[in-house]
């Protein structure tokens, strides 16, 4: 055989192996420099606006990577709306990891979109990192998900002792038929019948659900001298919020954290006021957040919560472990968030145990003038 002819078939081998690597690792891993990871994200729907400040933390992280010198593999971001439903988060999650050929996912901020792709994500070993998405079930969807948000019997410990400690002994209990509803309904309920409440009235509804007179009736009958709402999103909260009101109940309503929402506002309206929600942790006084603090509200006009917070640290994190992992290598990025302990994240100290779970406080947040405000 020629040197010409050795020389072709040589040449022919490299591209069949280097169009190998591309297919099994990704765009990214032809770039040493950057990293291209998914976002599927409530860009649109009810809960554009819980999408849309995960997409202001990750965003103000980003360009912090960017202009780093010590994570010289910088982060690109490919944004999927996945509008806060299954299907949409399905077809967006297929097409991150089938067509953008992406290794970690960031996002899902709804629990049931989560839950829905998760199969999918564990099948192909892609991390999936959610900075909100807080149903029970998300403990045990799988090896490569993660969430640096508390779980719900934080946000149930938290607003029952909050009750108890006003003298509220009976609460009537609305809990949507959602994944992460039913999780917080059920801490709540759990919690609060632990320090000797009484759940006086409990009823389940239908998300999509317009009219809860009727229910809202039969609660006022049972005596409860608070209301709290297990939430699928602040749309259904506003509505009840608002029936509540009209319906003459004066007691105490809370929420749970899918209310804080500029949705819930605007649909209470008026009857929003005075309204608690649980939510998660997140104080900009503490002085490893005031520089991220200071950009969110410079970047939006308006102060960061929790929600925020957890986004921005997901990126953080995630920038660190493709770093110390030289890439985007799934089962190497996943081991690496498995050994996170302690972490100083703007959002609270994060240490993930064997679920990709966090152990957080919760906080309690109130709507005076229109505007959620720290308890």
């Amino acid at each position: 055989m020629n040197i010409k002819k050795q020389s072709a078939i040589a040449l022919v081998v490299l591209v069949v192996i280097l169009i190998g690597v591309y297919v099994q690792y990704g765009r990214s891993a032809l770039s040493s420099d950057v990293v291209v990871v998914g976002s599927s994200l409530s860009l649109t729907g009810k809960s554009a606006s819980i999408g849309e400040r995960v997409k202001n933390g990750m965003e103000i992280a980003l360009a912090e990577v960017q202009a780093s010198s010590t994570l010289p593999i910088k982060l690109k971001v490919v944004y999927e709306d996945d509008k806060g439903e299954a299907p949409a988060a399905v077809s967006a999650v297929n097409k991150l990891i089938s067509s953008d050929r992406v290794h970690v996912i960031i996002g899902l901020p709804k629990s049931d979109p989560l839950l829905a792709i998760a199969p999918i994500t564990e099948k192909h070993k892609v991390v999936v990192f959610s900075p909100t998405a807080g149903a029970e079930g998300i403990t045990d969807a799988g090896d490569y998900v993660f969430r640096n948000i508390q779980k719900p019997d934080s946000d149930g410990k938290t607003i029952a002792g909050f009750f108890k400690n006003r003298g509220v002994n009976k609460v009537a209990l609305f809990v949507a038929q959602a994944s992460n509803a039913l999780s917080y309904g059920k801490a709540f309920k759990n919690n609060f019948e632990a320090v000797g409440g009484t759940i006086s009235f409990d009823q389940q509804y239908n998300q999509d659900s317009t009219d809860f007179r009727t229910d809202i009736l039969r609660a006022k009958k049972s005596g409860a001298e608070a209301v709290y709402l297990a939430v699928a999103t602040g749309k259904d909260s506003g509505i009840i919020t608002r029936q509540l009101r009209e319906a003459g109940f004066a007691g105490m309503i809370a929420a749970s954290v899918a209310s804080q929402t500029k949705e819930f506002l605007d649909t209470a309206g008026i009857h929003a006021e005075g309204v608690y929600v649980t939510t998660a942790y997140f104080d900009p006084n503490n002085p490893i957040a005031r520089e991220y603090a200071r950009a969110y509200k410079a970047r939006t006009g308006a102060e960061s919560d929790g929600f925020g917070a957890n986004s921005y640290d997901a990126i953080m994190l995630i920038a660190k472990a493709v770093n110390e992992c030289k890439g985007d290598d799934s089962d190497c990025i996943r081991d690496y968030l498995y050994h996170t302990r302690n972490y100083p994240g703007v959002g609270g100290i994060t240490t993930f145990d064997q679920n990709g779970d966090v152990t957080k406080l919760a906080q309690i947040m109130v709507v005076k003038g229109g505007m959620f405000v720290r308890e």
